[in-house]
């Protein structure tokens, strides 16, 4: 189907086929903090899941909390995906985000109340 293409610069690609890296960061961090957790996240997934292609994109989503954070990740694994979350160390932040494994748009429609990260 012609609108489930988009350019990508070089080429259609399509987005039912093209698989996503889903991140979900605190909003209750500082700015500071939520760019260094949303790194330390898809390093974690890339390091546990590999699967990256070209054509893998990258969304970045914000939960109110550890405790959604907690809740979504609950969800991701009842849903059979496979995704890590991540505890920071310092600054007693503990878990401070999540990402999961390489996963189709279909199985991201879990995350669709969630609204898109913006600083």
């Amino acid at each position: 189907m012609l609108n489930n293409k988009i350019n990508s610069g070089k080429v259609m690609v399509d987005r039912d086929t093209k698989s996503y890296v889903y991140i979900l960061v605190r909003e209750d961090l500082t700015i500071a903090q939520q760019g260094v957790q949303v790194a330390h996240a898809g390093m974690l997934a890339i390091s546990k899941h590999g699967g990256l292609k070209e054509d893998t994109r990258l969304v970045v989503l914000k939960v109110k909390n550890q405790q959604q954070l907690l809740d979504y990740f609950d969800m991701s694994k009842d849903n059979g995906l496979k995704a890590e979350k991540f505890f920071e160390p310092d600054y007693d932040i503990f878990w401070s985000a999540m990402s999961t494994a390489p996963i189709s748009r279909e199985e991201g429609k879990i995350f669709k109340k969630l609204p898109l990260w913006r600083p």
